[in-house]
């Protein structure tokens, strides 16, 4: 388990798009830092991430693309 998976628990799974998700620089974009993150996202990303199908999420002003 990573350490990303620990401190980040919602963040955990979604093989390599999750791999992907979890190295991303989130603090550099207007989501900001993924523990400052709403309970409602957090609990949409965990739906995606540990989803047999294709999913995305928009977020924000900006539409910003999970």
């Amino acid at each position: 388990m990573s350490a990303a998976s620990v401190t980040r628990p919602f963040l955990s799974g979604g093989g390599a798009m999750g791999e992907m998700i979890r190295a991303h620089d989130w603090a550099a974009t207007a989501l900001g830092a993924p523990e400052t993150w709403p309970a409602v996202l957090r609990s949409a990303i965990r739906i995606c991430l540990s989803s047999a199908f294709p999913t995305a999420i928009y977020w924000g002003p900006d539409l910003v693309l999970l």
